[in-house]
């Protein structure tokens, strides 16, 4: 069986992160935003080839462009079992997605 790596962004606000953009917030379906689209998480997705390449099993999550909050989160973690996980972690968001990291820091024991 292949090792599991979970890839994601945290739950919580939806924001242009990393790829040398601004980590503005932005929301696609508001007429206000300054940005009207979201951005593919690819530097998760350049690690996800790397992983995949070395015959791991990536999974790969954006959930706020799934609009998935914290409960979904913590539900998803408890049915993928995920071995590895790696989150992107944004300063303007920092606590929520800390929030996001003690989840799974309880749904690790839950796992084993």
């Amino acid at each position: 069986m292949k090792t599991k790596v979970l890839l994601f962004n945290p739950p919580g606000k939806i924001l242009i992160r990393g790829e040398g953009r601004s980590d503005s917030e932005t929301d696609p379906d508001s007429s206000l935003a300054a940005a009207k689209w979201i951005y593919p998480p690819m530097n998760l997705a350049y690690g996800a080839a790397c992983f995949r390449e070395a015959d791991f099993l990536p999974l790969l999550r954006d959930y706020p462009a799934e609009r998935k909050k914290l409960p979904e989160f913590e539900k998803e973690l408890l049915e993928l079992k995920p071995d590895i996980c790696i989150t992107n972690l944004n300063p303007s968001s920092e606590k929520e997605d800390l929030v996001a990291v003690e989840k799974l820091n309880l749904a690790r024991n839950k796992i084993k």
